[in-house]
């Protein structure tokens, strides 16, 4: 009766929403020295494209960059990842899921009158998700410029946190 695709883009599409959502929740997590991130109306916004543009607002390198460590694993070179989500992405890709999802009544779907998702574009950005996920540099807002270098494992859980400034990495 239903065409297992089209479920699929539905679930996929609610998870990747809430992907880009949670993306948002760590970089006001990463970023909570900023005097804005704890007050009561900012953590109670949800809305992944309306918490970067304020965060932008107070430090506009907020957004993770996407980097991949070349070299000795005690002293790796971070270079820049190419391919990987980048927040105009991210927010695009949030817009995309929220346009079409929830959007139509349950008699729509049963006739079989259903939206058309774009499947390589929802393919193409799980790829750059990963990719910006799986190491990723942060710029800190401070006055002596330390970054962190965050570097996930498989699972999805942070393997390695180095902070560093000028050059050097500090376990």
């Amino acid at each position: 009766m239903f065409d297992q695709e089209y479920l699929a883009a539905e679930f996929g599409m609610l998870q990747l929403r809430m992907v880009c959502e949670l993306v948002a929740f760590a970089c006001v997590s990463a970023h909570g020295d900023i005097p804005i991130t704890r007050t009561g109306k900012f953590k109670k916004d949800y809305s992944a494209d309306l918490i970067f543009r304020k965060l932008e607002h107070y430090h506009p390198g907020f957004f993770p960059e996407a980097v991949k460590s070349v070299g000795p694993f005690d002293c790796p070179d971070l270079q820049p990842r190419e391919g990987a989500m980048t927040r105009g992405e991210l927010v695009k890709l949030y817009r995309y899921c929220l346009d079409r999802l929830h959007r139509g009544r349950v008699q729509d779907i049963l006739e079989w009158n259903r939206r058309e998702y774009d499947y390589r574009y929802l393919g193409e950005s799980i790829n750059k998700l990963l990719w910006l996920l799986d190491q990723h540099t942060i710029t800190l807002l401070r006055d002596d410029g330390r970054r962190a270098w965050v570097q996930m494992d498989v699972n999805g859980k942070v393997r390695w946190l180095w902070m560093f400034g000028e050059g050097q990495l500090d376990r």
